[in-house]
């Protein structure tokens, strides 16, 4: 009887294991699979896209939990590993607290020598351009923060050439690069030349203009610098983040139609072009005398886009411009000047009620 039930449970045990087995393996070999996709098949850092990144590691924080954030902000590619290669390098133990100004492109090596010896974080100027910043405001702003100065950056833009394949699609003119250096915050080098200033501006836009906003303006039948365009007149006429898409919508609307534009911001820009940024002159003012100006810029004076964007519009411009509202407006005034609020209007007798009662 004893035997019976010993021999019982050696099939019940060997089948126990089988079925553990039956189950631990395709996990087993799932978890190679996924580590081998991490390590082995993982990119290049020379394929790593470059994007700085601001990161913080709190005090008292473990390697493990350095590495999640470091994963988190893209820049290494295996929590797992890279805790097994800090914990075989001369670094294990000695990564310290602060904020950190890293690059997607770096190597773990380099990763781990700055967060040891905790001084990358002193070297970064922060500095932050507006949404709507022309390139001539971005040269004031970066010569008054004692970065580089104006002549230096306006000198970099016009005189200098960049590798970035998205600029043979800009056609050329005075003002070629405006619109794409891109108002982010920026974290700089101390020592950083105007040129580097430029590259890391034009980075940026390339890193924000993906593939889905290309295809986008392809399914609309427009370039991107017409996008670009487009854009920077909706950053520079809307105050509410809300209103952008309907101006957008205004702006093609009055395309189809071959009707002028007539935006008030495209005058200031070809006021600012002639007469520079220092001429104490309120943006919101446009003189009938303005109107006048002879610039291919000038939305009154021609019809159709301006030659080029206006200013250097943020993501938000950008994508209404690619995704505007669809609606039937042609007109807007501005109803409050406190908030930007505009009344939007579809026939010239609405318009001019509306201006009459709001101006």
């Amino acid at each position: 009887m004893k035997k019976f039930r010993s021999g019982i449970m050696g099939i019940v045990i060997n089948i126990i294991l089988i079925g553990l087995a039956i189950y631990l393996v395709p996990k087993a070999t799932k978890m190679a699979y996924n580590f081998a996709q991490d390590f082995v098949l993982q990119p290049s850092d020379e394929d790593k896209a470059s994007k700085e990144v601001n990161i913080t590691i709190p005090s008292g924080s473990t390697t493990k939990q350095i590495a999640t954030i470091l994963k988190e902000n893209e820049l290494i590619g295996n929590k797992e590993i890279f805790v097994i290669k800090v914990k075989f390098s001369e670094y294990d133990g000695n990564f310290k607290k602060g904020e950190y100004v890293l690059n997607t492109s770096m190597d773990e090596e380099e990763i781990m020598k700055i967060l040891a010896t905790g001084t990358k974080s002193q070297e970064g100027i922060k500095f932050t351009i507006p949404e709507g910043y022309s390139t001539l405001k971005i040269a004031k702003k970066l010569e008054e923060e004692d970065i580089v100065t104006a002549a230096e950056f306006l000198k970099a833009v016009n005189e200098s050439r960049y590798d970035y394949d998205y600029l043979l699609e800009v056609p050329e003119r005075a003002s070629k690069l405006e619109g794409y250096l891109f108002p982010d915050t920026y974290f700089l080098k101390k020592d950083i030349t105007a040129q580097e200033v430029v590259s890391k501006l034009l980075s940026q836009f390339d890193q924000v203009y993906s593939d889905t906003y290309k295809q986008r303006a392809t399914e609309k039948g427009y370039t991107m610098d017409q996008i670009v365009t487009i854009a920077a007149v909706v950053e520079k006429e809307a105050k509410l983040s809300t209103e952008r898409p309907v101006i957008a919508g205004v702006i093609y609307n009055r395309l189809k139609i071959n009707m002028a534009l007539q935006m008030d911001s495209t005058v200031n820009y070809a006021f600012e072009l002639k007469n520079g940024v220092n001429s104490g002159r309120d943006e919101e003012t446009v003189l009938l005398d303005d109107l006048e100006i002879k610039s291919a810029y000038n939305t009154y004076a021609n019809t159709g886009l301006p030659v080029g964007p206006i200013c250097n519009p943020g993501r938000a411009s950008i994508e209404a411009a690619l995704y505007p509202e669809e609606h039937g407006f042609v007109y807007f005034v501005l109803k409050n000047a406190a908030t930007g609020e505009h009344v939007f209007t579809k026939t010239h007798d609405e318009h001019v009620a509306a201006k009459n009662k709001y101006k």
